[in-house]
C-alpha cells in the first residue's frame, strides 16, 4: 500500500510538472502573441498617416489641376 502511494505521488508529482512547463509555454506564446499585436498597431498607425499624407496630397493635386 505504502509503495502504491508513493507510485501516485510520483505521478501525480510528473504530472503537476508537466503541467507547470505547458502553463509556462503558455505564457511565453501569450508574450509573443502581445508583442505582435503591438507590432500591428503600429504598423496601422503607420498606415494610417501615410493615407492621410497621400490623402492631402491629393487634395494639392487637384487644386493645383484646377489653376491649370
Amino acid at each position: 500500500e505504502n509503495v502504491e502511494l508513493r507510485k501516485q505521488n510520483l505521478n501525480l508529482t510528473a504530472m503537476l510538472e508537466e503541467r507547470n512547463r505547458i502553463i509556462e509555454n503558455l505564457e511565453e506564446q501569450i508574450q509573443q502573441i502581445r508583442q505582435q499585436q503591438d507590432v500591428v498597431e503600429q504598423f496601422r498607425e503607420k498606415e494610417n498617416q501615410i493615407r492621410q499624407k497621400v490623402s492631402a496630397m491629393l487634395e494639392k493635386l487637384e487644386k493645383l489641376e484646377s489653376i491649370v
